[in-house]
């Protein structure tokens, strides 16, 4: 029974020394008060709260840096439009031409495959020789 009385002892004199602190009284509640409507609005627990604000900063920070994601679009649409007009000059190409260019690009078509002849040789596709 000594013991427990110098544990009460103990205790008073700690509550004792204590000093009252209004400031940091209404920070704590209005800091808890917080938190309170935070688990209300985006999860119960403070990982669902959490993982809410670690979701919005990645969508800030993806929203701060359109404008460089919108200069590597560009970027990349010149890149494409040049390529598509290299394009355009193969196909305007008279049939011959674009048949030794596909040649020189893809080696001669000597694997059973032929160059269509006639009107439908215009898709410039090849077709398997028939009878082979």
């Amino acid at each position: 029974m000594a013991e427990l009385d110098d544990v009460a002892a103990e205790l008073r004199s700690l509550t004792d020394s204590l000093e009252e602190d209004p400031e940091r009284l209404d920070a704590v509640t209005a800091r808890r008060q917080l938190f309170r409507e935070l688990r209300r609005k985006y999860g119960d627990q403070l990982a669902d709260v959490i993982a809410f604000r670690d979701d919005v900063a990645d969508r800030l920070a993806e929203l701060e840096s359109h404008d460089q994601r919108a200069a590597e679009l560009d970027a990349q649409r010149g890149i494409a439009s040049g390529a598509i007009a290299r394009a355009a000059k193969v196909v305007e190409l008279p049939d011959g031409q674009r048949r030794a260019l596909a040649d020189a690009i893809s080696g001669p078509a000597s694997t059973g495959w032929r160059w269509p002849k006639g009107p439908r040789s215009r898709s410039g596709r090849l077709r398997p020789r028939r009878g082979t």
